[in-house]
């Protein structure tokens, strides 16, 4: 975009065609009156109008962003800005050796813990067979020892005790076998819960290493072209992306546009904002093509200023004058000027900026009365870049020289 303290001069060039027109139109006399060019003024709706320079754009796109992952990413590929891209196209590329490390690195930590709880499971399982093995050992001994002390009835009270005493031992046996089953499967359960969270971290840091990984190639998802969006890189330049380039997440860098709708967005000096409002027409004209005019409007004010990016001490306003209709010719990124009517006087007398002098205080023209130019004061109305209202001292008809008189 045109820097806001050089907008003036485009539209200088802008003013001074169409004050060539206006000479050429209203030109009365010529060589009879010593060369002077004058002009006879007319009444008619006159417009205050404001000149700003800007860039066209898509008003509605799909952007495309840096990825939001850990770090800096480096450009290693680019989709060729303005060409055309179809659904699925790979527009944007980004270094992804160190994360190819990452993820195989998250897919190995994975596989172990993977490995670690199919180790764990079968020795578990290993371990309740022996366990339950154990206790219908137990079952068995209880079951002879009660079978002996059915029998130790017909024996001696000393083998009697022996045998009530090896039966209760036995019980005691079984139910510490039980508790120990019990034991081994609250451990088990513990030592698997430790292990599903590993696993379940794990797998978080793995998917997340994947989705990482998975940003870095960015696919179109509509057909278009491609725009490239400037980014401020060091220096403090503002350039457009390129294949190098080292950037943070959620910077945007390229544009899918919809072409349907497009827009110029622009900037407004803080001594002229005041003056612009949304809804006021706008005129567009392209730099690379001077014949056609679009019409707009205003569209949105920036409810604050910034520094012009290269002028610090200038603060300007954005600007976005939407405009209305269709045409190839509209393309993002072009350069246009617009012109923003901020008032229009309906009946309005009016000469060019030419035609006034300022001598000793006094705003005069130089009225033709019949070949000889004669200073009359005038009370000047509104002006835009081109022409002043006359409020008083003229009449409409009356002849004006348009440059000084010898």
């Amino acid at each position: 975009m045109i820097p806001y303290r050089d907008k003036r001069l485009w539209a200088g060039v802008g003013v001074l065609l169409l004050i060539g027109v206006a000479i050429a139109m209203n030109t009365l006399g010529g060589p009879d009156i010593a060369g002077i060019p004058t002009y006879q003024v007319t009444k008619g709706p006159f417009n205050v109008v404001l000149f700003e320079n800007g860039e066209v754009q898509a008003a509605r796109g799909e952007k495309v962003v840096t990825p939001r992952v850990r770090g800096q990413l480096k450009i290693v590929d680019l989709w060729p800005e303005g060409a055309h891209v179809e659904t699925g196209d790979l527009i944007l590329q980004f270094e992804k050796s160190e994360f190819e490390k990452e993820l195989r690195d998250a897919e190995g930590e994975m596989a172990k813990d993977q490995a670690d709880l199919s180790r764990t499971d079968a020795t578990q399982a290993q371990q309740l067979d022996d366990l339950k093995t154990n206790i219908a050992q137990q079952e068995a001994s209880l079951e002879l020892a009660q079978l002996k002390l059915r029998q130790s009835k017909y024996n001696t009270p000393n083998e009697k005790e022996i045998a009530q005493i090896n039966l209760d031992q036995t019980r005691r046996a079984l139910e510490q076998a039980n508790k120990d089953y019990e034991v081994r499967k609250l451990v088990n359960k513990v030592e698997m819960a430790k292990i599903e969270v590993r696993i379940s971290q794990t797998r978080k840091n793995y998917d997340r290493r994947k989705k990482d990984y998975d940003q870095l190639t960015v696919f179109a998802a509509r057909p278009g072209i491609v725009v490239y969006e400037k980014i401020e890189k060091s220096g403090g330049k503002v350039e457009k992306v390129k294949v190098g380039d080292q950037v943070w997440g959620g910077q945007p860098l390229l544009i899918l546009p919809d072409l349907s709708a497009m827009q110029v967005v622009s900037q407004v000096g803080e001594m002229d904002v005041q003056q612009v409002a949304p809804g006021q027409p706008v005129l567009v004209r392209l730099d690379a093509f001077p014949g056609p005019v679009f019409h707009g409007k205003v569209a949105r004010i920036a409810p604050m200023a910034n520094p012009q990016l290269d002028a610090p001490n200038v603060q300007v306003f954005e600007m976005l004058v939407d405009i209305e209709g269709q045409d190839e010719r509209l393309k993002p990124g072009m350069s246009a000027s617009v012109e923003i009517v901020v008032k229009t006087v309906p009946d309005a007398l009016a000469v060019p900026l030419e035609a006034l002098q300022v001598e000793e205080g006094r705003t005069l023209v130089y009225r033709l009365r019949g070949k000889t130019p004669k200073p009359v004061e005038v009370k000047v109305g509104e002006r835009n870049a081109v022409a002043a209202i006359i409020d008083s001292g003229l009449e409409e008809g009356a002849v004006v020289a348009l440059k000084p008189v010898p």
